[in-house]
């Protein structure tokens, strides 16, 4: 039975600074790998999706090479910085998809020092 606390996850993809529906709108249900519940729908991206992504990006390069190291620096540090403070709905997220226990996951933190230097 589905946790009444909590509503299922609606994701839609992020291309060019903004979460958007896929292009045909096509949807796939992520569920559970204990309980077998929908716990999210994921909006699929299509190759018309995916090639917007890529242009953004592309796109966006220039701006993020003309930054100095200390300002890149900072925006690698707030995204560590936000790594540890979502630690628990991340672990929350990881367990209805995965199925890992929450106990167990500590991606976050691995992942922040990456980019905490």
């Amino acid at each position: 039975m589905a946790d009444p606390t909590h509503t299922p996850l609606q994701t839609q993809l992020f291309i060019n600074g903004k979460f958007v529906d896929a292009s045909d709108r096509r949807i796939f249900d992520l569920r559970s790998p204990w309980t077998h519940e929908v716990v999210a729908n994921v909006a699929e991206a299509s190759v018309e999706d995916t090639n917007a992504a890529v242009a953004a990006a592309k796109a966006a390069h220039p701006a993020w090479a003309k930054l100095s190291p200390k300002e890149r620096g900072a925006c690698l540090k707030k995204l560590a910085r936000l790594l540890r403070q979502n630690g628990a709905e991340l672990s929350r997220l990881e367990a209805l998809s995965m199925g890992r226990p929450v106990s167990g996951y500590a991606d976050h933190l691995i992942a922040a020092g990456k980019f905490d230097f």
